[in-house]
């Protein structure tokens, strides 16, 4: 989207860990992972990865990447990530957000969309304002 609209827009992630019981976990230790500057480097390395997301791989994961893995530990065991997570799956719900991957573009709700179209989604935006 950068390259389509350079700084015309702006991209706000929200977790929305809904594909497994398992999914909350694994968005929590991504702010970890965050927490040392490395959010998307963790959160591409889960993606790419078939290592899963049980929680043996999810420490796997950060020592992969080269995160502190005690600091890491520390965060995800102690849960400081945990009510984060959930404040933005409860605000996806209220907007009305059902599934991944979803986007709001000016509150409509772009769900599953191929880059096409949310290209489009965006610049009919645009030009309705």
């Amino acid at each position: 989207m950068e390259a389509e609209f350079g700084d015309e827009i702006s991209f706000v992630w929200r977790n929305f860990p809904v594909i497994t019981a398992r999914s909350p976990k694994a968005a929590e230790a991504a702010q970890c992972a965050g927490d040392q500057g490395q959010l998307w480097e963790y959160h591409d390395y889960l993606y790419e990865s078939d290592g899963g997301i049980a929680l043996d791989a999810l420490r796997s994961a950060a020592g992969a990447i080269g995160l502190d893995t005690d600091q890491f530990n520390s965060c995800l065991d102690s849960g400081t990530h945990e009510d984060y997570v959930r404040s933005d799956q409860r605000l996806s719900v209220e907007a009305g957000i059902r599934g991944t991957p979803s986007f709001m573009v000016e509150g409509q709700i772009v769900a599953n969309p191929t880059f096409a179209t949310l290209v489009n989604a965006v610049r009919a935006a645009q030009e309705a304002q």
